[in-house]
């Protein structure tokens, strides 16, 4: 947990700081200082307070803290004209700038006359492994076009002293924010030996230089403590300097008058190293000018983790952090769509949203390890996301949709595909009909029909609403495909509907046995790969309640012991039989929680989803589910911000993950999946994986995860490896589903079914498709996950005017992209974040 709050520190130790009451110089002559070079080594300090959003306090009384401490920071600049203090996080700029236009008008001089520095780069003090790695791009985006915006100056240093783990594309993500240096404290890096300043690199290469010091972000001038803190890198890494971030912090409050006076001493006593008071880059520009010939160690990995309850508690959370991520990526790419067609784009109102999705990424919000207010706070946030980016799909969808050629027999259907490759996923859609049918006749674009199946009928306003799901197949990427629904006497006759006998389903794939006792499944068997799926005598989507002890945290997992799997339902029926889709249910009570999982089984999909209702009332107990694989000695890999990284198979309570985790036999020739749409805790034991549902904290949320929460999982087998399985784009699908769009009957220029944008790259995801902060073209970004150089084309929508490399800021980039007409070549970089501007 956290240092304890050090505002009582702060309120007696800080300057007064009342608005423009400037405190008397210190008289001049008063001190001699000695001259520079001292034996001992150099020590850089930088004034510093670290400000949580939300913490253990509400946004209202973060923007006093943060007003205080601004205002005594300005002050202590007037009386000790040599103290530099550096601020984070844009966020808490902008609103000074509102609020407080005066002290403002002061930040900006001293920004000038450079004793304040901008640190950080970012919208907010960004948790790393619950945001995704295009999450952690757009908060670089904002807090550096924000600072240069209004300071004419970017943040050099990326700042992130209590980030509860370091994800290892951060480096590359820096890089292209233009970071070149890091700040961090949590996590250090001990093995295999301890370092506190080398060169940190990401897979593609890329590399900043990072820095932790042996003390802490809320240190003080100590004249005992930091004494040997430059013979400790020294020792290490080769350089005989260190660098102090000292202030009161947590709740505000900053470098002190104690703080000043005691470096004003230290910088004439012989027996101390070299003072200076600086900006944090003056020190990493020391480090790099006096690197040692071998060069400064290379740690080659990410930095985890702590706190490891984090990536579970408040399901709502991280329900919210991941919706806003799908909901913002799905409105640029309408709105950006739609613009190159003449749609004025909604810049303002979609930055706006992603500076509320940013601000809910703060690593005391996104973690859950703040007090009940925040959440109430976050949701708020996330249904203005919500009806903002609806609005403006459908304010898209308006100048698209007249293109497209609906006409056929029944009600058309458009079914829209956001991501960049064709895919095949189920649709449930709802359509109005005179009279109620008897079944559902749905035609693809040739007319021909495919299997549907009605879910539910209601009747009201002298009509009938119906509910059918289908298979959309091959939908196009980044486009889209036209199917009709109409009423229909008799049903499609088809030799294989997915029906239980004798307790097994069967779909096209996949033969999936089910144990009414339990609920759970005892046998998956993939019928294409001829192999069982689940350990031997072992079961699948078992849920099971893990005992904490009665002093757990939001912060960390404290096991007991007890374990209570949930192998006796209070119910277990038979809910859906048809020709698309089978549903079983099974209800579980626990403690005073009730949980109710649905496992479905679709035609021509190869997984099995469970969708799970927990009614959830407990404290001192994570509920995970587990699938016990048939593997042998397998290897497991977890999705990751822009990457996907190997991790041990050895139990540990929980491991960070975003949208899938994956164990694979050694020589890459089978492997499982479990895909989820709003999970971040996960571990793998041996053969076993097991996805963390549900926590149940009461600090410092005295409230924590109870009420009703939905999320959804799914075990999807395969031949190969994730990577040829393509499991991460089968991780994006379950999370940015297919979309009915309205319509209406028409003809159209670009025909029943049309890609948009496209790729025939196999190994990247492309992230983002957005208009330019300047208004100049288009931004698209891609990652390569699979550490593949391949060269491809991207296929735009129209014949392209201009393309340019550029980096995260959307700054241009050496590097020229070959075209022609409509037609991008590229070459990936192994694991490589790729972004180009483009005009048309």
């Amino acid at each position: 947990m956290k240092a304890p709050i050090a505002l009582l520190g702060c309120v007696l130790l800080a300057a007064p700081a009342c608005a423009h009451l400037k405190m008397p110089k210190e008289p001049a002559g008063t001190l001699v200082k000695r001259s520079a070079g001292s034996p001992k080594g150099t020590i850089y300090y930088c004034g510093y307070s670290h400000i949580d959003f939300n913490w253990l306090w509400d946004w209202p009384d973060t923007a006093k803290t943060w007003d205080s401490t601004a205002r005594t920071a300005l002050n202590l600049m007037y009386r000790f004209p040599d103290f530099h203090f550096g601020q984070t996080q844009a966020a808490a700029y902008i609103a000074m700038e509102r609020i407080k236009p005066d002290v403002f008008a002061d930040i900006k001089l001293k920004v000038a006359a450079g004793n304040w520095d901008l640190i950080g780069g970012m919208w907010d003090e960004s948790d790393e492994n619950i945001p995704s790695g295009e999450a952690l791009a757009r908060t670089f985006l904002l807090g550096q076009t924000y600072f240069q915006e209004k300071f004419n100056k970017q943040s050099l240093v990326g700042y992130l002293p209590d980030t509860f783990g370091h994800t290892r594309q951060l480096p590359q993500i820096l890089q292209q924010a233009e970071l070149q240096n890091f700040y961090f404290q949590r996590c250090n890096v001990t093995s295999p030996k301890t370092v506190h300043l080398f060169w940190w690199r990401a897979p593609d290469n890329s590399r900043v230089l990072a820095y932790s010091s042996p003390g802490w972000y809320n240190d003080h001038a100590d004249q005992a403590a930091q004494t040997d803190f430059p013979s400790t890198i020294l020792a290490e890494s080769g350089v005989n300097l260190a660098m102090v971030s000292y202030g009161v912090g947590d709740h505000g409050g900053g470098p002190t008058i104690t703080d000043l006076t005691t470096l004003e001493m230290l910088k004439t006593d012989p027996t101390f190293p070299e003072v200076k008071e600086t900006a944090a880059i003056d020190f990493f520009n020391a480090c790099r000018a006096q690197e040692p010939t071998a060069g400064f160690p290379l740690v080659d990995r990410d930095l985890q983790y702590t706190f490891e309850g984090c990536y579970t508690t408040h399901a709502d959370m991280k329900r919210i952090v991941r919706d806003g991520e799908n909901a913002l990526y799905t409105a640029e790419v309408f709105s950006s769509l739609a613009s190159i067609y003449g749609l004025d784009y909604p810049y303002d109102d979609l930055r706006s949203c992603w500076r509320h999705n940013s601000f809910n990424q703060f690593h005391d919000i996104a973690p859950g390890t703040a007090i009940h207010s925040t959440y109430e706070d976050a949701a708020n946030k996330a249904k203005f996301l919500k009806q903002t980016t609806e609005k403006h799909i459908g304010n898209a969808w308006s100048v698209l949709e007249p293109h497209v050629d609906t006409t056929g027999t029944g009600a058309p259907l458009v079914i829209f595909n956001p991501l960049a490759w064709s895919r095949t996923d189920p649709v449930e859609t709802t359509v109005d009909f005179p009279a109620q049918p008897a079944f559902v006749s749905v035609t693809d674009q040739l007319g021909n029909r495919i299997p549907s199946q009605i879910t539910g009928v209601e009747q009201r306003d002298g009509h009938y609403s119906v509910t059918f799901v289908f298979v959309a197949e091959n939908v196009p990427s980044m486009g889209y495909r036209v199917y009709h629904a109409a009423a229909a006497d008799a049903d499609l006759t088809v030799a294989d509907p997915l029906t239980l006998v004798n307790n097994v389903v069967q779909t096209q794939t996949l033969r999936v046995t089910l144990d009414p006792a339990s609920g759970q499944v005892s046998s998956l068997y993939d019928k294409v790969a001829a192999r069982e799926v689940i350990a031997s005598g072992q079961r699948a989507f078992r849920l099971v309640a893990l005992g904490e002890n009665t002093n757990n945290s939001a912060w960390s997992i404290s096991l007991n012991g007890a374990s209570t799997t949930m192998d006796t339902p209070t119910s277990y029926s038979v809910i859906e039989t048809g020709p698309v889709r089978a549903r079983v249910r099974a209800v579980y009570k626990n403690g005073a929680s009730t949980y109710t999982q649905d496992l479905a089984f679709y035609r021509n999909i190869p997984r099995v989803d469970a969708n799970v209702t927990a009614d959830f009332q407990d404290y001192n107990v994570l509920i995970k589910s587990i699938i016990p694989t048939s593997l042998t000695t397998p290897t497991a890999t977890f999705d990751a911000p822009y990457y996907a990284i190997t991790r041990a198979t050895d139990g540990h309570v929980d491991v960070p993950m975003q949208k899938w985790m994956d164990e694979s036999a050694t020589n890459g020739s089978y492997g499982v999946s479990v895909l989820n749409d709003c999970k971040y805790g996960a571990d793998a034991n041996g053969s076993t994986m097991r996805i963390s549902l549900l926590r149940g904290t009461h600090d410092p949320d005295t409230i924590g995860d109870q009420g009703v929460h939905h999320m959804s999982y799914s075990v999807y087998p395969h031949s190969g490896t994730w990577k040829t399985a393509d499991t991460m784009r089968r991780g994006y699908q379950y999370n940015i589903p297919l979309r009915v769009m309205p319509c209406t009957v028409h003809t159209g220029d670009w025909g029943p079914g049309k890609s948009l944008l496209s790729s025939n790259l196999p190994n990247i995801a492309i992230c983002a498709l957005k208009r330019a902060e300047d208004g100049n073209g288009f931004i698209l970004r891609y990652y390569d996950y699979a550490g593949s150089a391949l060269n491809g084309s991207i296929t735009f929508p129209k014949n392209i005017a201009s393309i340019a490399p550029t980096n995260i800021l959307e700054h241009t980039q050496p590097g020229t992209i070959s075209t022609s007409q409509n037609v991008a070549t590229v070459t990936t970089r192994p694991y490589g974040i790729s972004s180009m501007r483009v005009t048309f």
